[in-house]
């Protein structure tokens, strides 16, 4: 099944805000976006991605479910694993 992952931004030089979305519903300060640029490649709510998480053998597919600021300036984006290659490897 699929788990939600969350990653901070670590390189913020090539890292630029998309259009903003809004206010958190629990927490107004926690500001909501709807994409942004990373390393010159722009993402967007709820687009499919492939990604390599450190520690891991294989890489994952996941989709950008929640992108986020949070009130001490944190940048993150909430990710659920579509597929989880080791796991779907080991399947066939």
């Amino acid at each position: 099944m699929s788990r939600p992952t969350e990653a901070n931004v670590e390189d913020e030089t090539d890292f630029r805000w998309g259009n903003k979305r809004g206010n958190g519903v629990k927490n107004k300060d926690v500001q909501l976006y709807e994409s942004f640029t990373y390393k010159g490649d722009e993402y967007f709510l709820y687009d499919c991605i492939y990604f390599y998480q450190a520690g891991d053998f294989e890489t994952s597919i996941g989709k950008l479910v929640r992108i986020f600021e949070t009130p001490t300036h944190d940048k993150k984006v909430k990710v659920v694993c579509i597929i989880d290659c080791a796991c779907y490897f080991h399947v066939l």
